[in-house]
Parts: structure tokens; sequence; C-alpha cells
């Protein structure tokens, strides 16, 4: 038997390499007996192998030990227990579908305080009579001016009149179509006359809209009826719960101010 100088394993002593390291092995005379013992203690030692295999020596002396004052370790908090997680609430598109929503009411009649039902379903409040008043006067001053124009074109032009009955109702009549002129105006242009831009009044329905061009139709005839009626259908808005004249109520329209602390009305 052999010893192998190396890893320290033992050979049968045919053996030519460990069967361990696989490294050649020495003669049995020079690995046995006293010449061997004598031949080890005169030999340099070897540096041990480690089983993983040669490694790197340091390359520089390790630095000595840094002067580190110890603290105590901070032991932290124990955390309360994470709480259970509840099942998701059900969402509110789930259950919506399930609600039975009932449709909202139509907008009813306003009570009057004389307990009347109005007809009027809006807040906005009738343009007073003086203002409505003051509205027309404007309105009649420009239908007044464009009839002394055509007096002055037809005087200019040569034109005689001569005062009786026919020439009466010819006036009349070429002011009244002055008149309607006017009037079928600005119902085309679908805006208010200037007397109402002027008094700072707007024309709305009974819903508190801008009125339909139906609406304003309406209304040019039921004026045209007013004042056919000798003026009655006008007269009506002095007796009238809201202050509504006939062509209100046929038009279902009505004026109110476009801004509502006025010299004319406040709340």
């Amino acid at each position: 038997m052999s010893t192998c100088p190396h890893c320290h394993a033992w050979n049968l002593q045919d053996e030519q390499r460990c069967v361990r390291c696989g490294r050649r092995l020495e003669s049995s005379a020079l690995t046995d007996g006293a010449l061997a013992t004598d031949l080890a203690a005169l030999a340099p030692s070897r540096p041990t192998l480690s089983p993983f295999g040669p490694q790197q020596g340091l390359l520089f002396e390790p630095a000595p030990g840094a002067k580190i004052i110890p603290f105590q370790k901070a032991v932290p908090p124990a955390r309360p227990p994470a709480p259970r997680r509840q099942a998701p609430a059900a969402r509110k598109a789930d259950y919506l579908p399930l609600l039975d929503y009932l449709p909202p009411a139509p907008p009813g009649p306003r009570t009057l305080p004389t307990k009347v039902e109005a007809v009027i379903y809006c807040d906005a409040p009738v343009a007073t009579l003086t203002h409505r008043v003051l509205a027309a006067a404007l309105d009649g001053a420009m239908i007044l001016i464009g009839f002394a124009l055509f007096l002055s074109a037809f005087f200019y032009l040569g034109g005689e009149v001569a005062w009786n009955a026919w020439s009466l109702v010819g006036f009349t009549v070429a002011f009244a179509s002055i008149a309607l002129f006017y009037g079928l105006l600005w119902l085309l242009a679908g805006a208010d006359t200037p007397g109402k831009q002027w008094t700072r009044l707007r024309l709305i329905n009974f819903d508190g809209y801008s009125p339909e061009p139906a609406q304003r139709a309406l209304l040019f005839l039921g004026v045209c009826l007013s004042f056919s009626a000798a003026s009655l259908g006008l007269l009506w808005a002095l007796v009238d719960e809201e202050t509504l004249a006939w062509h209100d109520h046929i038009s279902k329209t009505f004026l109110t101010f476009r801004e509502i602390d006025t010299n004319f009305y406040r709340r």
C-alpha cells in the first residue's frame, strides 16, 4: 500500500496514479519506511490543498478593525394583523336597473294670489304696463317717422291732397300699411322691435324660452286683431290676472325684463 503525498489517500502498490486526486504517485521506496520519513522531514512543507481546488491568496494585509461604537439593535414594533379582506360590495350598476324610477312630473301652472291658476309656467315676471306702453310708444314713433317720410315724398313728387273723406281713407290706409310693414319686417327678422330693445324688454313664451316663428306670427295676427276690435284686446290687460292682452294669450308669449332690477320693476 502507498499513500498519495497530495491528498493522503491510500492506493495499491501497483497504482501509478492516485485513485482519489488522479496525480502521479511516487515510488513506494520513497513513501514508505524510515527513509521516506527522513525525506519527508527534509522536504519543504507543501500547502494543504483545499478540496475546492487552488485559491488566490490575499494581496494586501487586512486593515485593522475600525473603531465602531456598537448600538443596541432596534427592534421594530410588532405590526397588527392585517384585516381580512371583505368581499367587494355590489357595484351601483348591478342594482340600478332594479330600481323603478318615476318620470318627472310635468310643470304645472302656478297659483296666483287670487287662487286662479296662472297660464304662465315659468317664473319670469311680466313686464309692467308702464314699461310696455313706453315700448309701444317708441315703436309708434318709428311708424310716425316712416309716415312722415311717406308724406314728404308724396308732396315732393307733386302730389296734391283734396281734404275729403276719400283722402282721409287713403292716408289711413297708407298709415296702416306702414305700420303693418314695420311689424312684418321684425317678424321676418325674428327679433324684437327697437322699442322693446330700447326699453330692455324681451319676448318669451309661457315656458320661459324664446318664441318659435309660429308663435311670433300668431303674436302679429293677435296685435292686428286687438287693434281691429277698437283696441279692446289691449285694454284687456287692465283686468287680466297676469296683465296679459289678447295677443299674449293667443300666441302664448309675453314681454319680460332683460334685467330683473330696473326702474320699472324690482323684486
